[in-house]
């Protein structure tokens, strides 16, 4: 595991340029990955709210697998 440590450590100090480049895109891909979670966690929350009004009914009925007409 040493090796590895040793080995990284003087590509990250020979090639500074790619680390920071390398570093920016992990930094802007995590915070891309984080927003699109953050704006879909907020969709789901408001949809649920909301959804009465979306549905227009006064009741609903959800179930894990289909519901035949006989048991309706």
């Amino acid at each position: 595991m040493g090796f590895a440590f040793r080995n990284a450590w003087r590509e990250i100090r020979n090639n500074r340029p790619f680390c920071i480049f390398y570093i920016v895109n992990l930094t802007l891909g995590l915070i891309g990955f984080i927003s699109v979670d953050s704006f879909k966690q907020t969709l789901d929350q408001k949809v649920e709210a909301e959804s009465k009004e979306l549905l227009g009914a006064d009741l609903a009925i959800r179930a894990r697998r289909e519901i035949t007409t006989e048991e309706l």
